[in-house]
């Protein structure tokens, strides 16, 4: 049976994002890291990187 001392000082994974990301295969970006945004764009949107360039859909696939 599991103590109140046990509970304590188990690791919460919840908050670890880094190792969520690695467990889902995904690749952990903080928010203070440059990288690419989008934003709305008429009806749908547009995607710009780092530099503030536009992405087409190409250069998007193989950015990765």
């Amino acid at each position: 049976m599991a103590t109140l001392n046990d509970q304590t000082t188990t690791h919460d994974i919840r908050h670890d994002y880094e190792k969520l990301a690695r467990l889902a295969n995904l690749r952990y970006v903080s928010d203070d890291e440059l990288g690419f945004t989008r934003r709305r764009w008429g009806r749908g949107f547009t995607y710009k990187d780092a530099t503030g360039k536009t992405v087409k859909a190409q250069s998007l696939a193989t950015a990765f």
